[in-house]
């Protein structure tokens, strides 16, 4: 995905980033588990966390606007996609011993 490189690219679309790390922490989840290094359930644990701690940092946003109600703030993906990487990362640590 070439918004990877530079995820500040106006055309980069944020969802479409977030779907990409959601999707590469389930691969690292899976394996994982394979290895038993992980819980078969690790994965929604870690996504509720993250939904947990990116919807409290964002707790003073004004969510009453109807157009949250089909789309989410994008600080809200920002956080959600900083944290998949930080889970990403401990997961590539752990694949790795």
């Amino acid at each position: 995905m070439e918004c990877l490189n530079n995820e500040t690219d106006e055309e980069c679309n944020t969802e479409h980033i977030y779907f990409y790390y959601l999707d590469l922490l389930k691969q690292k989840t899976t394996l994982l588990v394979k290895k038993k290094n992980a819980p078969k359930n690790s994965l929604p644990l870690i996504k509720k966390k993250i939904d947990k701690l990116c919807l409290s940092k964002n707790s003073l946003l004004d969510l009453d606007d109807d157009i949250y109600s089909y789309y989410p703030p994008i600080e809200i993906f920002l956080c959600e996609i900083k944290e998949l990487k930080q889970e990403i990362k401990q997961a590539e640590i752990k694949l790795a011993k």
